[in-house]
């Protein structure tokens, strides 16, 4: 900004002045919004810090608490735990290799996996790496280290521990918005009555699609977890977590939700006496959470605050399905069924996919990679473009994969061909719909392109 306004005296013919002032100041500068982080970039910070022995860099990528592989550590004993490890072979060195995949939790959270090759004292593996990182007061903080061996070692001793107590109830909830559901088990351990102290302590066991788990211990008496069919923006289902009385008949009904940082409260509702009815304690109305409450001397329901997503409460569950060399999920309401029994085996396999409510058919199919000749996976990509008779409208190719897109001029719908070079098979999901829906096809399209992968 300009501090002084100038202005010059211009003298024409004659004795007439005329005074002109100068143009205005230039506009301040529009400050960018700071460009968001990726999860290369986090993954490869984390990385490079060990890669390189740097325990201050690790030190201040993390978050004061740390789920350390198999332990809960300090950000100081997490730093010295590593250093110790560093210091024991010198010559350690770390990559990765390949993509970083992420899943997003929440809208501070991400899961980042990929494989990891390292060196340690001569000897050289490669593992599947985890990470998480949470924004902590606008910082990216590792709040999780681990990778898969560890996560199973962990889910086998979690369900032993819970094994030696009753079980008491199980519910279905996708926590994370993946679009593939947990099991949120309780169990109990103990109980304990007197004239002013009614206690029980129950463990919360939650499981994932992905070999891991999350053990929580809980007090209360008699509470139940019940499936409030809510879902926040981001995709994630809240449950309720019910209160037993500790004394008269009010119960408390408390809206959770999951995060990397755990268990989380969201909204409390007190009712007294339980129904045991169909009346919902939280209902969704114009995207917004509602609980049952009292306004004017009668029972209501009252507005939380809380936004849900968009269109629906209701949430489209996705199944897993692994067949002779290929891994796709698929809508509930989806079929997938072989195409001959007998022609499936250890070198091929074809399987037909449809949904009349999304009006899509297809197939998905592996061939064992021996029956194929190429080097690399352009070559296949290219020849796949070069012998294409679809009107291409989308084609992508990526390093193990590749996706072509176009009008079939017979049928004119639209086909969807995304084909996956494994270690051992190559397989191929060709999917397709009326071409009406070229710009907007099923919303479920996406998520079962980006989960079918090849072994």
């Amino acid at each position: 900004m300009w501090s002084l306004i100038l202005s010059v005296l211009f003298f024409a013919c004659g004795d007439k002045t005329e005074e002109k002032k100068a143009p205005p100041p230039p506009p301040s500068p529009v400050t960018a919004p700071p460009k968001e982080i990726t999860s290369t970039t986090l993954a490869t910070k984390w990385n490079d810090s060990l890669h390189q022995h740097d325990i201050k860099k690790y030190g201040a990528l993390l978050a004061d608490k740390v789920q350390y592989y198999t332990s809960t550590l300090s950000i100081e004993e997490a730093t010295q735990k590593k250093q110790n490890a560093l210091q024991k072979d010198p010559n350690y060195t770390q990559s990765i290799i390949g993509m970083v995949h992420e899943q997003k939790i929440g809208e501070n959270g991400r899961r980042l996996r990929f494989q990891k090759q390292s060196t340690y004292k001569g000897k050289s593996s490669t593992v599947e790496a985890m990470v998480e990182f949470c924004k902590i007061n606008g910082e990216w903080k590792l709040t999780k280290e681990s990778d898969t061996a560890t996560e199973k070692t962990v889910t086998t001793k979690n369900k032993k521990q819970f094994k030696r107590y009753r079980l008491n109830e199980s519910i279905r909830v996708d926590l994370d918005g993946d679009g593939q559901q947990e099991v949120l088990s309780t169990a109990t351990v103990q109980k304990r009555r007197g004239t002013e102290e009614r206690m029980e302590e129950y463990l919360l066991l939650i499981e994932n699609n992905n070999a891991a788990s999350n053990l929580y211990t809980l007090q209360g008496w008699g509470d139940m977890l019940l499936k409030a069919d809510l879902f926040l923006p981001d995709g994630r289902e809240l449950f309720i977590h019910a209160l037993a009385p500790m004394q008269g008949q009010c119960w408390l009904y408390q809206l959770k939700k999951w995060d990397l940082q755990g268990l989380q409260t969201i909204f409390e509702s007190e009712r007294c006496g339980f129904h045991e009815d169909n009346t919902r304690e939280f209902i969704t109305r114009n995207n917004e959470i509602f609980h049952l409450g009292i306004d004017s001397d009668r029972d209501t329901y009252l507005s939380t605050g809380i936004k849900t997503m968009q269109g629906s409460s209701q949430k489209t569950v996705f199944n897993n399905h692994s067949v002779c060399g290929l891994a796709i999920s698929l809508p509930t309401h989806f079929t997938i069924q072989p195409v001959s029994l007998e022609d499936n085996n250890l070198d091929f396999c074809d399987y037909t996919v449809a949904s009349l409510e999304d009006n899509i058919d297809g197939t998905v199919s592996s061939r064992n990679k021996a029956r194929f000749e190429f080097s690399e996976i352009k070559e296949l990509y290219d020849a796949a473009l070069a012998n294409s008779k679809l009107n291409i409208i989308e084609r992508k190719q990526q390093q193990n994969w590749f996706v072509i897109r176009g009008i079939d001029p017979s049928s004119k719908n639209v086909v969807y061909w995304k084909r996956v070079v494994g270690e051992n098979y190559i397989s191929d999901m060709h999917l397709e719909y009326p071409q009406d829906d070229t710009d907007k096809p099923s919303p479920h399209l996406k998520k079962i392109a980006t989960s079918f992968v090849s072994d």
